[in-house]
């Protein structure tokens, strides 16, 4: 029930006495990352070994950055925002 857009008809619900919308469900939150590679044929074991591990680094360097800089500053957007309402 709703519609797109910064406005919708949504059901209300009282949350400590307050009226307000209720979210549930859950977050699905592995822990995990599939990387999956496709070279072209030709690669030893060892090279493909070593493009893996740089991957992996990669992906690691990008998540680690997330966390310390956009995850941070995307908060603090979020809470400033003067429609923000709570």
């Amino acid at each position: 029930m709703g519609e797109e857009g910064e406005e919708a008809i949504m059901p209300l619900a009282r949350i400590g006495g307050k009226l307000g919308v209720r979210a549930s469900g859950q977050a699905a939150v592995s822990g995990q990352a599939v990387i999956r590679l496709e070279m072209p044929q030709g690669f030893s074991a060892s090279q493909i070994g070593e493009i893996q591990g740089v991957a992996v680094e990669v992906v690691q360097a990008g998540i680690e950055y997330y966390d310390r800089q956009v995850a941070p500053a995307r908060h603090a957007e979020i809470a400033s925002d003067p429609r923000r309402r709570g």
